[in-house]
């Protein structure tokens, strides 16, 4: 392997490279000119099967589908560029777009739904050609002339892979079958090594790979805690120390003063704990980032940046008071004195206005870089009043998302009446509108219901080329989130496109009663669990799975081949609109 700093501070890789030096060179030449992530990211994929099932062959089909789950998490949730040339970034995001897939989906949903989806497998199928020929270039890097097409290339390629299983200087591995069932047979050394060597090996492609993605999202902070699926995060001493600050401004008189910084409600104990940057693009979970919020704020900003001219100012004030409150804690601290690169003394002798221009050292050129990525910017905590039904299946209720401001969005503002008999229906822009109960019952006939009303989608930040099959609901309740917020209006689709596995659909089932919904319909993430017999495959379990990970709130529906037979999955979920943001 390629020799530099990290692999002269690993012991562990330093003693792989002793013992197997052949080995280690060639997989140091694969890695030394890369200029797309192809080959790192086919590679990673190789190792993710062997070490799923310790196979000796691995179908190219199984391999592509393991490079989208490889490249899902860097591109989907973190927004890391793969490169301008790059073509998997391009199938990973249409993937995105027709799975329905939430960007932190976890890796056994975005496998399952590739493997049932022929348009998703027929766009890996671009990799084929060239990636895993290319991949064993250095190995014949002698042997081979000057390129003169890429088919007879590929072709030399593949007939020396299998030439070369008799001699000392083996390629990984080789080619065999045919169409659906082209694979690449390991060779047993190989195999071998890897298997026993997979933890080093992995990490070594890892390190290559973060190299690669910082080269092309310079100024990006953690490129190399950007690789995989994110795992639980832990927020707990986060808490105790703003408990801890709660505390002091009570002492204090203060009490007030401990407010959620985006709706300036006091917070009493029971808050959630923010990233004012969001923990996708930061990932990490420094004091100096977070801030005490209602719940319902947590799940309304998501992931987007908030509006700093607004809220960085109130961000800077509430710390101003919490070093104030811990200075006598150095430790407790010490996140801001790193962050800063000044003691807490220094800091609270600024006083309010001086830590605000601090914060805005700091904050304002990572928002740059955050929106260069796409994160959203200038959020603002805003409310969504409900007004006097527009038809009699326009359930009232009131859903607040912060307090009252000036200016609310009401229902009234975004759902307009239904045309008259011999009126011009809205234009191209509008989508009509259904109650979810409308919408769950009256599609299973086949013919759309008539609309309650229609909605501007494309104000509210809705493009598509195509609204065939469209639909605008609201979705009410916690158990979505931060997929769906409780009141917001969705965009839905009828029918469902191919399979629904991994996708938020709506559902509608018989025997059931969702608390939130007051029916026997849902809106909820499908996942279906199949068996193959003589007969063909059969659903073994239906499971209806909440996006919010409460599960003593919002447990996952299970239904077994004697009770799933009335489910009927209705349409599937699209996008959320942005009100907040309405382009009024």
């Amino acid at each position: 392997m390629a020799q530099d700093s990290a692999t002269n501070e690993s012991p562990a890789l330093a003693n792989v490279m002793m013992r197997y030096p052949e080995k280690t060179f060639f997989l140091g030449q694969v890695f030394k000119d890369t200029t797309n992530s192809y080959k790192l990211v086919w590679f990673l994929a190789v190792l993710s099967l062997l070490k799923r099932s310790n196979a000796q062959s691995l179908r190219l089909a199984d391999i592509f589908t393991e490079m989208a789950v490889a490249a899902w998490h860097p591109v989907c949730l973190y927004r890391l560029s793969l490169g301008r040339q790059d073509k998997l970034q391009d199938v990973i995001v249409e993937i995105k777009q027709a799975s329905g897939l939430a960007p932190n989906a976890d890796s056994e949903a975005i496998r399952e739904f590739v493997e049932g989806s022929t348009a998703a497998e027929a766009k890996l199928d671009y990799f084929k050609r060239y990636v895993p020929t290319r991949f064993l270039t250095p190995w014949f890097a002698d042997k081979l002339g000057p390129e003169r097409n890429e088919l007879t290339r590929t072709r030399e390629i593949q007939e020396m892979a299998s030439e070369s299983q008799r001699s000392p200087f083996a390629s990984p591995y080789y080619f065999e079958g045919t169409g659906a069932r082209r694979s690449i047979r390991m060779n047993d050394s190989w195999r071998s090594f890897l298997m026993e060597n997979l933890g080093i090996v992995q990490s070594f492609a890892e390190h290559h790979l973060a190299l690669y993605l910082q080269a092309r999202n310079p100024n990006v902070p953690g490129v190399v805690n950007k690789l995989r699926a994110p795992t639980a995060r832990q927020l707990t001493a986060a808490r105790d120390f703003w408990r801890l600050v709660r505390t002091d401004f009570d002492k204090g008189g203060k009490a007030a003063e401990f407010c959620d910084i985006y709706s300036e409600r006091q917070l009493g104990d029971n808050f959630s704990v923010d990233h004012f940057l969001p923990w996708s693009f930061v990932v990490h979970d420094l004091l100096w980032n977070l801030t005490p919020v209602e719940p319902t704020t947590n799940s309304s900003k998501s992931d987007r940046l908030p509006d700093l001219d607004i809220y960085l100012p109130r961000l800077a004030k509430l710390h101003f008071g919490a070093i104030e409150a811990a200075k006598k804690r150095p430790k407790l601290i010490e996140d801001y004195t790193d962050c800063f690169k000044r003691d807490a003394a220094t800091l609270l002798a600024l006083g309010e206005p001086g830590l605000v221009a601090k914060y805005r050292e700091i904050m304002v050129p990572q928002a740059q870089i955050a929106i260069n990525l796409g994160f959203q910017p200038g959020w603002k905590m805003r409310s969504l009043r409900s007004e006097p039904q527009l038809t009699s299946d326009i359930e009232p209720s009131v859903i607040s998302v912060g307090p009252e401001p000036e200016e609310t969005i009401s229902l009234r503002d975004v759902i307009v009446p239904f045309s008259q008999e011999g009126e011009r229906e809205p234009g191209q822009s509008y989508l009509p509108y259904y109650s979810l109960k409308v919408a769950a019952g009256a599609f299973i006939s086949g013919d759309a219901p008539k609309p309650e009303g229609w909605v501007n989608v494309v104000k509210l930040g809705f493009i598509r080329r195509s609204f065939k099959g469209m639909f605008v609901s609201r979705v009410v309740g916690k158990s979505m989130e931060p997929t769906i917020e409780d009141g917001a209006l969705c965009v839905f689709r009828n029918p469902v496109e191919g399979s629904s596995q991994g996708r938020v659909v709506l559902v509608r089932k018989g025997q059931i009663s969702d608390p939130e919904t007051g029916g026997n319909f849902t809106v909820k993430r499908y996942r279906s669990k199949k068996a193959v017999d003589e007969n063909g495959w059969r659903h073994e379990v239906i499971e209806l799975i909440p996006d919010n990970l409460d599960r003593q709130k919002y447990p996952v529906m299970r239904f077994t081949p004697e009770d799933h037979e009335d489910l009927r999955v209705i349409a599937e979920f699209v996008g959320m609109l942005d009100l907040e943001n309405q382009k009024l």
